[in-house]
């Protein structure tokens, strides 16, 4: 997903019964990351969308409390800074969430980021076959003296944030 050099970027995704693994690697010309909390997405960032109740809203236009929203920021001023997650939805349990862990470095191109999720956070019990909504994003940043959100891609071109029916699909083999 993406736009050529400034920003493009590809997913990888694994589970085992504790976590979701996520692995993005993002081609990105400058990187920016000045954003702490609720505003990580003002930078370099990533985006997780996951509806873990899907069948039963499975037509449901609107987030409700089986919607989770996840931000990773790789790294606070440089990719080796410090590293956040911050979860916006749903609303009542909005707050930076420790027990992620991430990992990111720099590469050619751009950067790295691995994190482990645990399913917890998403209130999921994983098994071969379960089906959810998912989606991700990156978020971009150029420019180096505030914290913008100047572009956003998504492995779902048709994502609209508020609506679980236009992200895409995770099933867990």
């Amino acid at each position: 997903m993406g736009r050529g050099n400034d920003l493009n970027s590809s997913i990888k995704t694994a589970y085992d019964a504790n976590y979701f693994y996520i692995g993005v690697n993002v081609v990105d010309d400058i990187y920016v990351q000045k954003a702490t909390g609720y505003q990580i997405y003002l930078g370099d960032s990533l985006e997780i969308l996951m509806d873990a109740d899907l069948i039963s809203d499975y037509s449901v236009k609107s987030l409700d409390g089986d919607d989770f929203q996840l931000g990773i920021a790789p790294g606070l001023q440089t990719i080796d800074g410090e590293k956040e997650a911050y979860l916006w939805y749903p609303q009542n349990l909005r707050g930076t969430r420790d027990q992620v862990i991430i990992a990111s470095q720099a590469i050619d191109a751009g950067y790295m980021v691995e994190a482990a999720i645990p399913w917890s956070l998403f209130s999921i019990t994983p098994a071969p076959g379960k089906h959810f909504g998912f989606a991700v994003s990156v978020s971009d940043n150029d420019n180096q003296s505030k914290s913008v959100q100047e572009s956003m891609v998504s492995n779902v071109s048709t994502r609209k944030f508020l609506d679980p029916t236009t992200w895409g699909d995770l099933i867990l083999q």
